[in-house]
């Protein structure tokens, strides 16, 4: 009987089956084999503890909402900025439109412009009259806080219930009518001297008004007699060291100079009834100024004065 055999294509597949089996192996040890090697490279230096993990994870979204807050905030400020530039536009023009007002207001009117200047021409006059006076001890001398008067007081003026003035006074009093006719020169008209330095002179003296005041002693019906006594007084004074005060004349022609007695009821000082009270018992030295009528009659008395007529 004839043994059996194996085709020869059956002995080679097997051989080739086996030879596959066997690089497999071969092949998955080593792998095997690297993969411990690199895993005795790595140690626990190699690894993230997972406290500091989540303590980063939580910094980063920490981050991420300030990220986001901001720019919340960046909106908010954006849409406020434009706010307040439509403020700024409003202000602007609201600004614009006051000083257009103002640009217009301050266009005085003509009168009203002469008036104030003629005020502060007349304080002018008070002071340098005040400040050329020789007053000695006793006596005061001051431009009214209206700056429309020259105010004489003191125990050296009037005793209590005289009209006389004291020595020291009168000696005041006389050197004032001199000055005063000196200083009124460039701003009355008549038949008198007039100064060489005034030829831009265009404010005029309406009146000068020599006014006598008392304190609150005695009854006033007394006291309103006493103080024109005293206005007379130095009416007298003044016009007999300067005759040519009676002669000063306004605008109308009339004279510049007059008087008048108030009594007790324009007090200097407030008080009691019946207190002696030297700054009441005075002499006030008022000066009040042409106003004109219109524009044109500005121009009229600039045109007189120049002319000195």
């Amino acid at each position: 009987m004839r043994a059996y055999r194996r085709p020869r294509e059956a002995e080679e597949e097997e051989s080739a089956y086996v030879s596959m089996t066997d690089m497999t192996v071969g092949f998955l040890f080593i792998v095997m084999l690297m993969m411990a090697y690199f895993a005795t490279q790595f140690g626990a230096t190699d690894t993230v503890a997972r406290d500091l993990y989540e303590r980063v994870l939580m910094e980063r979204d920490e981050a991420r909402t300030e990220r986001d807050q901001l720019k919340r905030d960046l909106d908010e400020a954006e849409a406020d900025r434009n706010r307040l530039l439509e403020q700024l536009a409003l202000a602007n023009a609201r600004i614009a439109e006051l000083e257009r007002m103002l640009s217009q207001l301050s266009v005085r009117n003509p009168l009203e412009a002469y008036l104030s200047q003629a005020a502060a021409e007349r304080r002018r006059v008070l002071e340098r009259l005040r400040d050329s006076l020789s007053v000695p001890p006793g006596l005061f001398v001051e431009v009214t806080d209206e700056g429309d008067a020259l105010r004489f007081t003191g125990e050296g003026m009037f005793r209590s219930n005289s009209a006389e003035l004291s020595s020291d006074a009168h000696r005041v009093v006389e050197e004032l009518g001199t000055l005063l006719d000196e200083a009124i020169g460039c701003y009355t008209f008549g038949e008198i001297s007039r100064p060489p330095n005034c030829p831009d002179a265009q404010f005029a003296i309406e009146t000068i008004l020599i006014e006598g005041h008392t304190d609150t002693v005695g009854p006033e019906e007394n006291n309103r007699p006493l103080s024109t006594n005293r206005a007379n007084t130095a009416f007298r004074v003044m016009t007999e060291a300067a005759p040519a005060l009676r002669n000063r004349a306004n605008f109308r022609g009339q004279p510049v100079l007059g008087l008048a007695g108030y009594g007790e009821m324009r007090l200097a000082v407030p008080t009691a009834d019946n207190v002696n009270e030297p700054a009441n018992r005075r002499i006030d030295i008022r000066i009040l100024m042409q106003t004109p009528a219109t524009v044109a009659e500005i121009e009229t008395i600039r045109q007189r004065l120049r002319e000195g007529r």
